[in-house]
Formats: C-alpha cells, sequence, structure tokens
C-alpha cells in the first residue's frame, strides 16, 4: 500500500472515498499534521496503491489499515473517513 506519513503526536489514519486518492486530504492532513501523526493511504486498487486481482472486500481492506499501522508501530488511532472508506474504517474498527 501507498501511504503518506506526516507530523508529530496522537495517531489519525485519514480514509479516502471510492475513485479518489489519500491526495484528497492534503488540506486537512497538513492541518491535522501540526499536533497528530497522520497516516493517509491510498486504498487497495487506487492511487499508488497496489492493484490485485482480489481483496478488494471491506474486511480485507480494513485489515490492510491494521497491517499498516502495525508496520508503523502504531497502537492506537483516530479514524476519519469519507464515502467508501466508512465501510473500510469500519470493518478496520470491528
Amino acid at each position: 500500500m501507498h501511504v503518506r506519513v506526516g507530523g508529530k503526536g496522537p495517531a489519525v489514519v485519514l480514509l479516502h472515498g471510492y475513485g479518489e486518492t489519500g491526495d484528497m486530504w492534503v488540506p486537512l492532513a497538513v492541518d491535522l499534521a501540526r499536533d497528530h501523526t497522520v497516516i493517509v493511504p491510498d486504498l487497495r486498487g487506487m492511487g499508488l496503491s497496489a492493484k490485485p486481482a482480489d481483496g478488494y472486500d471491506k474486511k480485507t481492506q480494513g485489515q490492510d489499515i491494521a497491517g499498516v499501522l502495525k508496520a508503523l508501530n502504531v497502537e492506537k488511532t483516530d479514524v476519519v473517513a469519507h464515502d467508501i472508506g466508512n465501510m473500510v474504517g469500519y470493518a478496520f474498527v470491528a
């Protein structure tokens, strides 16, 4: 997965909507990065992330987010999501 990370402080993950990329969050991410660690992935198959043949169900995409956080050693995060990112965020949180 392609992931943008910036800032320092409590973690927040920003999940984009269908047909978009993490770039949609730039204005908010810049503001949040002043006092948060901002994590902005391109969801599976979108933007600069890999485009595998399968794994587009929300459970798998939620596991993608968990894997990103594990790789970054982030144990706790807030989630902000838009459009289809809401379903991925829900699967991740559940």
